[in-house]
């Protein structure tokens, strides 16, 4: 513990943590100067460590998620363009957009990590059959999904887009047209019995 005087503030060391008394606190401090070394501590302990927020895979953030987005042009072309819309899917390690699908980029890997400041991120790589390029980076906000998408084509100008969206209901495993003529038929069946009763 280091404490040194100038210009009527005190700066106290300790700990790993700096602590600035003013001139109101310099009688508290001679007062007890334990209470600063305690106080020291405590604010060192309630740091959050970074191992702590590794031991959360940090693709389970992801994974298993559907979300609707919105792709705002914010450099390439000039003019007036409206947005994308696009569903962005997460399964098993591995991202799709159902926009750049269209356009033969198939699904990939991503990565995922947590930012320094506890927010879950993830990054892709896409290659189509031209060698163009996409690179993808998002982040979660609570609910919201936020990034940039940067369109590097082989021949043209780079686009790049802010990415917006929000989760949606995963869709069903099992396509929603084959349960769809099974209700119809039970319903055709069972008028056809109650007229014959």
């Amino acid at each position: 513990m280091r404490a040194r005087m100038r210009r009527g503030v005190r700066v106290v060391l300790g700990a790993g943590v700096m602590i600035v008394l003013g001139v109101s606190g310099l009688s508290a401090w001679e007062a007890d100067p334990r209470a600063f070394v305690q106080l020291a501590k405590k604010a060192k302990a309630e740091k959050p460590s970074k191992s702590s927020a590794s031991t959360v895979d940090p693709k389970t953030y992801w994974n298993d998620t559907t979300w609707a987005v919105d792709w705002t042009p914010i450099s390439g072309p000039k003019g007036k363009a409206s947005p994308i819309k696009d569903i962005v899917s997460f399964e098993q390690g591995r991202v799709t957009s159902k926009h750049l699908s269209a356009k033969g980029y198939p699904t990939t890997n991503f990565s995922a990590r947590i930012g320094d400041d506890g927010v879950p991120i993830w990054e892709t790589m896409q290659t189509n059959e031209n060698q163009d390029v996409v690179f993808w980076r998002g982040e979660l906000h609570g609910e919201a999904l936020r990034g940039i998408v940067s369109q590097k084509p082989v021949k043209g100008a780079s686009e790049d887009y802010a990415l917006a969206g929000q989760r949606v209901a995963n869709p069903p495993k099992t396509a929603p047209s084959a349960a769809a003529p099974a209700t119809k038929a039970t319903a055709s069946t069972t008028a056809a019995s109650s007229s014959h009763k």
